[in-house]
């Protein structure tokens, strides 16, 4: 499902704005503090337009896709929980 979500909102990007190639590669398992999870490359003639296109694609992504989850920390206060994952690696979600 995420993988279909993404693909469409690359879609998307691709029709507001004049691109050349959209790739976007998503970590997968447990990623620590502070490393990339999701890697957005927009290519276009103007560097207005991948920036533009590559916030609109991370917003979105974010926003409705199922794979972002909710980190719960391990401490007294908040009771120990666990959240699962998928298998490590990275998967390459889409190169238009």
């Amino acid at each position: 499902m995420a993988i279909h979500c993404i693909k469409y909102v690359c879609s998307s990007a691709r029709v507001s704005w004049n691109l050349y190639s959209i790739a976007v590669a998503h970590r997968l398992g447990t990623v620590p503090v502070r490393e990339t999870n999701i890697f957005i490359a927009v290519s276009s003639v103007h560097r207005a337009d991948a920036l533009e296109a590559r916030r609109f694609i991370i917003d979105e992504v974010k926003a409705p896709i199922p794979i972002w989850k909710k980190a719960v920390y391990s401490n007294e206060k908040f009771g120990k929980k666990t959240w699962s994952s998928w298998s490590g690696g990275v998967i390459l979600v889409t190169k238009m």
